[in-house]
């Protein structure tokens, strides 16, 4: 029977990425238990009982989801935000406003959720997927422009693990070829790049609030844009093309429900109210946990203090300033390379 070591021979703090895998005998990549922390608490239930109080769960005659909008837009300083029941739900109403025909290939990333790729199957679309950057896990923007054929219509940048994608080098690609940007922001909360927030550099913005992001209301999402007509179109699409606005119910394309109800706007509302707590903690964590990993003469100061607001923004890569709010995945780009160099090792022993 194993034992737990002594304290003498307790496992070392630091990644070492010269230490085998834990699969060939090496130590757990976890190595310390994961903090217990209650994430809904007090507001939720004041913001819950409200609702329940006003006995109206429909989001269009509540107030709930109509506020998490609000604010929610105020914080990335655009001039909407439109909620919807999930992050899946958010990007494919964002691919949907577009009107892209089907048969168009959107540019992806090839390490990614299938939240990102559900809403191009469902509306005819044909997920092409780029490489990746071996140092940030995130698209390539070289690969994606060797991807682009006469068919590509769009291209869908995920910001992955809380690191911001190469922002400029795809906008710049955009408008060389006329390809409208959307942005997977489910991992991003927070995330910035060269003091831009992520989600509201491209045309529209996707997020989540599933159970595993920074905040939560079980299921949710939403997007951002500062386009009048993506907001239209993109209010029609969660609810079914209907014009609730203009009081007309006369769809006049197919959409789904993806309607957010004030239940979950309730929980979202008050879970807003945690989000900068939250990215600032685990931003500093990481930097912290960074700084310690990195030789001393190699390390970067931050490029803005952790008094700024809920953007925290880092330097990292060889691609110059980027941004990160810390999401919880450990050092993937090591553990990744790793894993390359031990089947490496046994593809040439064998």
């Amino acid at each position: 029977m194993n034992q737990d070591p002594s304290p003498s021979q307790a496992i070392p703090s630091r990644f070492d990425v010269a230490e085998p895998l834990a699969l060939h005998g090496g130590p757990k990549a976890k190595r310390t238990p994961f903090a217990s922390r209650k994430r809904h608490g007090e507001l939720e239930k004041r913001y819950l009982s409200e609702v329940i109080d006003s006995d109206v769960l429909f989001f269009f005659i509540g107030s709930k989801v109509f506020e998490f909008q609000k604010r929610f837009a105020a914080m990335y300083g655009c001039k909407y935000c439109i909620a919807c029941s999930s992050g899946t739900a958010a990007v494919h109403i964002a691919l949907a406003a577009l009107e892209l025909p089907p048969g168009s290939e959107v540019i992806t990333s090839a390490i990614t959720d299938m939240g990102s790729l559900t809403g191009m199957l469902y509306q005819g679309l044909v997920p092409v997927f780029a490489d990746i950057d071996q140092d940030t896990l995130n698209m390539d923007p070289a690969s994606t422009r060797r991807c682009i054929t006469q068919r590509t219509r769009a291209i869908l940048v995920v910001h992955h693990g809380g690191l911001a994608a190469d922002m400029d080098a795809f906008l710049e690609l955009g408008r060389e070829r006329n390809l409208p940007v959307v942005e997977d922001c489910a991992q991003a909360y927070g995330t910035k790049y060269k003091d831009r927030p992520a989600g509201t550099m491209g045309a529209i913005g996707a997020f989540s609030l599933n159970h595993f992001k920074h905040i939560t209301c079980g299921s949710g999402g939403m997007v951002i844009t500062d386009d009048d007509r993506l907001r239209y179109l993109v209010s029609l699409f969660l609810d079914k093309c209907y014009q609730r606005e203009e009081k007309i119910r006369n769809p006049f394309f197919l959409a789904p429900n993806y309607q957010m109800t004030e239940l979950q706007g309730a929980v979202a509302l008050a879970q807003l109210d945690r989000v900068q707590e939250i990215t600032c903690r685990l931003a500093a964590r990481r930097a912290s946990s960074r700084a310690r990993s990195r030789p001393r003469a190699s390390r970067t100061r931050p490029t803005s203090s952790l008094a700024d607001g809920p953007f925290i923004s880092t330097t990292f890569s060889k691609n110059g300033p980027h941004s990160l709010a810390a999401h919880t995945r450990l050092a993937p780009a090591f553990i990744v390379r790793g894993i390359v160099r031990s089947l490496s090792k046994h593809s040439t022993s064998g």
